[in-house]
């Protein structure tokens, strides 16, 4: 499960409603970790033909003062593990 705040972008809702609409829309998807925010790349996977099969938003809380988040849990057909010097981190 991939978890980041919540932005403008609708880019992984919309991907996710193609998908429970019924069409194929596989893509191959990159996942670099970072030692820290803005760090160097430490480990990168490459999941293949990967979809969405559950997006989530917020959960708000008057009561806290948390970041809202939005998760994506993702299929895949293959998993290829690239090491920590797959690719330069963009900027």
């Amino acid at each position: 499960m991939l978890k980041r705040a919540l932005t403008t972008s609708t880019e992984l809702y919309d991907w996710r409603r193609l998908i429970i609409e019924g069409k194929d829309d596989r893509r191959d998807v990159t996942i670099r970790q970072l030692s820290a925010p803005g760090g160097k790349i430490v480990n990168t996977w490459r999941l293949m033909r990967a979809w969405p099969c559950r997006w989530s938003g917020p959960a708000f809380d008057a009561m806290k003062n948390d970041v809202a988040c939005e998760e994506l849990e993702l299929m895949f057909d293959d998993l290829v593990w690239l090491g920590p010097h797959s690719g330069k981190r963009k900027g």
